[in-house]
């Protein structure tokens, strides 16, 4: 089996950059076959195991999804969920390919 999102996908800075680029360069584009669907951000963090259909034992999964803007004209995320709101614990970075892409 090869190796699926969600599915043991450990991957590198590089492969996560291919994929952003890739997603956004054709937004069709699926690297995999599943099409589970999960709004992360209308979840608590401790829901999101049991909304995956994923049956690992695994402390790091990965997620993408589009941005929740709080406003329309606005870059300012909406984190906001029932019993609080998502905080920002790291500042943002760039994740550069090592050919310069």
């Amino acid at each position: 089996m090869e190796n699926l999102m969600g599915y043991k996908f450990q991957p590198s800075n590089e492969q996560i950059l291919y994929l952003m680029v890739e997603k956004r360069l054709n937004p069709h584009f699926s690297h995999h076959p599943i099409k589970d669907i999960v709004d992360i951000c209308s979840l608590e963090p401790g829901d999101l195991a049991t909304a995956s259909k994923t049956e690992s034992e695994d402390q790091v999964w990965y997620f993408f999804c589009e941005p929740h803007h709080k406003y329309m004209k606005s870059n300012r995320a909406h984190r906001r969920t029932k019993a609080g709101h998502g905080k920002i614990t790291s500042k943002d970075s760039q994740i550069k390919a090592r050919n310069g892409l």
